[in-house]
């Protein structure tokens, strides 16, 4: 009897895992080459300093959207996990999004949190949640939350490259591809 619970759970767990599977791969088919707006009424803070005018330029696009349903605080106090990527490029092809979307009532604090940090880059405030309002097909799992995107704001790759080494290496390879061909990406022909 012991034998045959353990398989049926054994079954049970490999379904589910089966099943998550498939949904994944489901929603990130969905995001491929889907088209993403970048709302241009931002509030944009760099090095401090608050602009109403987002700087939104760049062929190669890399989008970290940051939800209301995460801790903002705790994705500001990360973003200095991302300055291997400001590293990669001098190139005006080649921008980053930060995008923090506050939940109700926190737009200020978040505001003055991004202030006084440290980061020298740009981050958008997305106070009226316009991104994900005018992009309604980014799952809420915060693992579709990062994606680089082509010349003509669609998606090509959905993952963040600070995650491990093999995103990273993935990501560098797409990118570099983008760049050598105007941004956009252009398939090996090896495969």
């Amino acid at each position: 009897m012991t034998k045959s619970l353990y398989r049926l759970l054994a079954i049970f767990v490999f379904s589910v895992a089966l099943l998550c599977c498939s949904i994944s791969k489901t929603d990130m088919q969905r995001m491929i080459k889907s088209r993403i707006y970048i709302p241009r009424t931002m509030t944009s803070i760099c090095d401090g300093m608050i602009s109403d005018c987002a700087d939104i330029s760049g062929k190669v696009k890399l989008v970290y959207y940051n939800s209301s349903d995460v801790c903002t605080y705790c994705n500001i106090n990360w973003l200095y996990r991302l300055e291997p990527l400001y590293n990669l490029y001098d190139n005006k092809l080649f921008s980053i999004f930060i995008i923090f979307a506050p939940q109700k009532g926190e737009y200020e604090k978040v505001i003055s949190f991004l202030q006084d940090s440290d980061f020298k880059h740009q981050v958008l405030v997305d106070k009226n949640n316009e991104f994900i309002a005018k992009n309604n097909f980014i799952p809420d799992n915060a693992i579709y939350h990062c994606f680089l995107m082509d010349k003509n704001d669609e998606i090509v790759l959905v993952g963040d490259p600070v995650a491990s080494d093999a995103m990273w290496n993935l990501f560098k390879a797409t990118l570099d591809n983008m760049l050598a061909h105007d941004g956009v990406y252009v398939p090996d022909e090896k495969n």
